[in-house]
């Protein structure tokens, strides 16, 4: 962990990879957006330091399960205090390699964090569930079929997202998903509410958000060094309308700033039923 976080503070990406697992490294092609968060975190938020402790009885699932797996906790110390996050290491290549983190908190959020019930009803045309009024000082910068997808997203019949950003950084996002049908909504839900956990600082509900599920999770987590009161969080909230998911994400929010982004959408989705 000493060797990983000095190669952050020095920006030297090579150096980085070589501690994480083959199955850890990041895409060269993104070797200039992971180097600049991991500068904000340890030039801009503070991260001094890690400090490898005994390992408590949370154990990580390395991203590569061939090799011996060796969970351990660490401290990350910034100027606040210190904070634990979970690791895990594996032995490859003759030497133990980084191949897994997790928040503090991530087996009770594992243990906890559900996919919301359906409310029930058709919820009709996908681009007129989209709110209208932006959050202040955001502009629209996407309206349209969605094109991105993962294994979660994968049997979709249709989508429509639309995005607004910040001048400098973050924004929104909304997107809804229809499928064949409403346990085909729930299953999808469910993947993309769990690939959250492991990043997850904390989790929330919506007033009058019909059953939605919310999860804060840490903006800037793939770098292993960002625990939940440094940096930028994003806020996620899934809602489940019959055989359709709406998924509406907001991003660069401080880790004491309240739910108002998501929760003002929320209410523009549901009066748009």
């Amino acid at each position: 962990m000493d060797r990983y976080l000095s190669a952050l503070k020095a920006g030297d990406f090579s150096a980085a990879m070589t501690q994480r697992c083959h199955g850890a490294t990041v895409a060269d092609a993104q070797r200039e957006l992971f180097l600049q968060q991991a500068a904000d975190l340890t030039h801009v938020d503070g991260v001094e330091s890690i400090k490898v402790v005994p390992a408590s009885a949370v154990h990580i699932i390395p991203i590569d399960r061939a090799g011996v797996a060796t969970p351990f906790d660490y401290e990350v110390m910034t100027a606040t205090g210190s904070h634990l996050l979970h690791g895990v290491a594996v032995f490859q290549d003759g030497r133990e390699t980084l191949c897994g983190y997790g928040q503090e908190h991530v087996d009770s959020f594992a243990a906890t964090i559900t996919a919301p019930e359906s409310t029930g009803g058709d919820a009709g045309r996908l681009a007129d569930l989209m709110p209208s009024r932006p959050p202040d000082g955001m502009h629209q910068v996407q309206d349209g079929a969605s094109t991105v997808t993962d294994s979660s997203t994968a049997d979709r019949l249709e989508s429509w997202t639309r995005a607004w950003a910040r001048n400098g950084f973050g924004g929104v996002r909304v997107t809804a998903n229809r499928f064949a049908s409403v346990a085909d909504a729930r299953r999808s839900a469910t993947e993309a509410i769990g690939k959250l956990v492991g990043d997850a600082v904390g989790q929330f509900s919506i007033a009058g958000g019909s059953g939605a599920v919310g999860v804060r999770y840490a903006a800037e987590a793939w770098t292993w060094v960002q625990p939940a009161d440094v940096g930028p969080m994003c806020d996620s909230v899934h809602l489940i309308y019959d055989d359709m998911v709406v998924v509406i994400a907001a991003c660069g929010l401080r880790p004491t700033d309240s739910h108002a982004v998501v929760e003002q959408l929320v209410d523009q989705v549901n009066s748009n039923r």
